[in-house]
């Protein structure tokens, strides 16, 4: 190995293979950083690792970031997903989408009924008591009709929690022949 002074780079050389020789060029240079640059790396390097923790506290205490974040926005009782499909059904024929209602309370919450913006969906599981911290599935039955080709509808649930009275979700789909 030919080394240079440590303030240039250095070169190693010579290696052999078992077909001749070949040459292995190593570049070493010497990086200098600051003190105050060593500082600002420090606590970057702090405050990455500081939220990275509170992320995997949050996932761990609310199931998932988003959750997470609309606690810290103020919700407590959530509704997922905002938006489902029943995919492609022929008229008259029934399928279910399901929906999570999720409790971030630190009371019971009961959900007491819905409306529909349809007569083609019904659930049988209303009403629907969820403990604090806690989440319960809620299947909505749809059976479109012949009228309708493409669909958009509305759910809205409602509850007896004063922060969050009403939740409206929307169900899609298509209807073929």
């Amino acid at each position: 190995m030919k080394t240079k002074s440590q303030d240039t780079p250095s070169a190693e050389t010579n290696s052999a293979t078992a077909g001749g020789s070949a040459t292995v060029l190593v570049l070493i240079e010497t990086v200098t950083i600051k003190p105050r640059a060593k500082k600002v790396l420090a606590v970057g390097g702090a405050a990455i690792l500081l939220i990275a923790c509170v992320a995997a506290v949050m996932i761990f205490r609310f199931g998932s970031f988003s959750a997470a974040t609309a606690f810290l926005g103020g919700d407590r009782l959530l509704v997922s997903p905002g938006s489902a499909s029943f995919g492609e059904r022929r008229a008259d024929e029934t399928s279910e989408v399901a929906f999570r209602i999720e409790n971030l309370t630190r009371k019971p919450v009961r959900i007491v009924g819905a409306t529909w913006s349809c007569t083609c969906m019904s659930t049988n599981d209303l009403p629907l008591e969820i403990p604090p911290g806690e989440r319960r599935k809620v299947a909505v039955d749809v059976r479109p009709t012949p009228k309708i080709s493409g669909t958009e509808q509305r759910v809205t649930f409602f509850t007896d929690c004063p922060d969050k009275p009403v939740m409206t979700v929307q169900i899609v789909g298509i209807v073929v022949e």
